[in-house]
């Protein structure tokens, strides 16, 4: 018998019973299918939840799980629903942009959320208003502390649109970019590379005088996190994710360029006793200071070594850093296979010889001139070789040997008005950069360190006035001849010597004089 004709043998009640059930058997895969995401973390951003199709959607984000916290009665959804998603998102942007002019940050704060709830993969939107939350508003505050909560805000907001767009590369070198960037080279750096391991929010008792978990959760320094982004972001890009940030062999190189930027703020920092990581600079000279005298000669003992100690802590934080930042430059970015803009991907290696070119060339059947272009190429865009040299020369102990000693001979000098010891230092430590400059002469006459380091010409000649001052303000006729006299002090180099007359214009400026 057909089914029909079971049907018509059926009461009317039986039949809209059979009906009920067949339409219940026929709704259950589109539940199982299409259940939409229903799940949101605490921050409201949507997570893996939802029927089978939903949580392909949110896997290879093609589309909005979810509309998050808009207020479903507003007129941003109505419109959102019925496709004016764009226009909205606009007019909001406009709106946004009227409130920061205005300062009215709670409703600026408000409107973003809206901008990113109706457009979530716009990431311009992301960009923009996590750069306009921590430099446009941030700016607005007469506290640094104040001026560092709205840097948070947009680094959390920067975070939030990586969660939102896991797969999308730009988004995280932004990410990255910022905590190296914003944090390590404002106006308020200092401060702020401070408070990112040390946060100043007193009103939060779970962070202040800590990191910050939502954005430091390990309590590295800043370039440190902005390393681990960058490696995220490589990650995606060697994954074969398109980018449209910068060449690819630029953005590949951020890891170790980060590490380079961490172990030069590590020496920039200077010594840190005990306890004071990152501290204020003038707590630290104090501290420092406080070292360096006492009326009883057993405590003067003892706190001089502290002093010593602090020293020495410094010096293998300073080589060590260096040293990990020349592995990884010269090693995981130097012999990276790094691939061109040319329409073959042609792929070569930064640190290689002639032998390695050769064979490169032959697995891609290419000419080796083709391989060496390329090198030639990067490593003149991306400052391979002096950046290479930068970080031999610093991760030499001599060097490092040189840096404490000038840096405490400036101390004693500066702060201590101690004209005895800060020249016997400073000779010292000169004497130990002169080893390491010579060491880079070249066949054409020129010397690397002179050449490329500007950096550490600027030290040597501030070195070398105080050095010269010290024997002055002690009633001391200065030596004749003193290290790098010839190569730096001397040099008819233009460039040395505008560093030069910029050097004895600082000490002027600082002590009012230059005793002759």
């Amino acid at each position: 018998m057909s089914p029909l004709a079971i049907l018509n043998q059926l009461t009317v009640t039986q039949r809209k019973i059979v009906y009920a059930v067949v339409g219940a058997l026929m709704l259950l895969p589109i539940l199982i299918l299409g259940s939409p995401a229903d799940k949101l973390d605490k921050d409201g951003t949507p997570i893996r939840s939802g029927g089978y199709l939903a949580q392909m959607r949110f896997d290879d984000e093609l589309g909005e799980a979810s509309l998050g916290n808009v207020d479903p009665t507003s007129s941003a959804m109505s419109f959102g629903l019925l496709g004016f998603r764009g226009i909205v998102a606009c007019m909001l942007w406009s709106d946004a942009d009227d409130l920061k002019q205005r300062k009215e940050f709670a409703q600026l704060e408000r409107k973003v959320e809206s901008i990113i709830e109706l457009q979530p993969h716009f990431r311009q939107v992301w960009e923009f208003q996590g750069w306009n939350l921590a430099f446009n508003v941030s700016t607005e505050c007469d506290d640094v502390r104040d001026r560092y909560k709205w840097v948070k805000k947009g680094a959390k907001f920067m975070m939030r649109g990586t969660e939102r767009n896991r797969r999308v590369p730009e988004l995280h070198w932004q990410t990255g970019y910022f905590f190296g960037h914003k944090i390590g080279s404002a106006d308020e750096k200092d401060a702020y590379r401070r408070f990112f391991i040390a946060d100043p929010d007193e009103n939060d008792p779970d962070i202040f005088g800590k990191n910050d978990p939502e954005i430091n959760p390990e309590g590295k320094g800043n370039y440190e996190v902005a390393r681990d982004w960058y490696l995220q972001t490589n990650a995606l890009v060697l994954s074969g994710r398109e980018q449209h940030q910068m060449d690819e062999p630029l953005i590949l190189a951020y890891p170790s360029s980060a590490l380079i930027e961490h172990a030069d703020s590590i020496q920039e920092d200077g010594v840190q006793p005990d306890g004071m990581q990152l501290a204020r600079h003038e707590d630290i000279l104090e501290a420092l200071a406080e070292l360096s005298y006492d009326d009883d000669p057993e405590k003067l003992k003892e706190k001089q070594a502290r002093l010593e100690a602090a020293y020495d802590a410094w010096k293998e934080r300073c080589q060590t850093a260096w040293e990990k930042a020349y592995d990884s430059w010269v090693t995981d970015y130097g012999r990276m296979r790094l691939r061109a803009t040319d329409l073959n991907r042609t792929k070569f290696i930064l640190e290689i010889d002639e032998d390695e070119v050769e064979h490169l060339a032959k697995l891609q059947d290419v000419q080796p001139e083709v391989i060496q272009g390329w090198r030639t190429r990067y490593r003149k865009t991306t400052n391979y070789p002096t950046r290479k040299q930068r970080c031999h020369i610093e991760s030499q102990p001599k060097m490092t040997e040189a840096r404490y000693k000038l840096a405490e001979g400036k101390r004693l000098f500066t702060h201590m008005s101690d004209f005895q010891n800060s020249r016997r230092l400073l000779l010292d430590g000169l004497k130990d950069i002169e080893e390491v400059v010579l060491e880079y002469n070249r066949a054409d006459g020129s010397n690397g360190v002179l050449v490329d380091e500007p950096d550490i010409v600027r030290n040597i000649i501030k070195s070398q006035i105080l050095l010269e001052q010290a024997y002055l303000l002690s009633h001391e006729k200065p030596p004749e001849e003193f290290p790098l006299k010839d190569l730096v002090w001397n040099s008819q180099d233009s460039i040395i010597q505008d560093i030069k007359l910029e050097s004895q214009q600082a000490y002027q400026a600082m002590f009012g004089y230059l005793t002759q």
